[in-house]
């Protein structure tokens, strides 16, 4: 029982994470913004 309850729980979370980027920018405004606005310094 515990164990179909932990995973339900992580189901729940796995798509709650995984939806934050779908309500990210779109790469072509992300990329927009970084040649207005100079890259950051973790992209090469």
């Amino acid at each position: 029982m515990k164990k179909k309850v932990f995973a339900g729980l992580l189901a729940v979370v796995m798509m709650a994470v995984l939806a934050v980027p779908a309500m990210a920018l779109t790469s072509y405004e992300l990329f927009s913004g970084w040649e207005q606005d100079g890259y950051p310094g973790g992209v090469t």
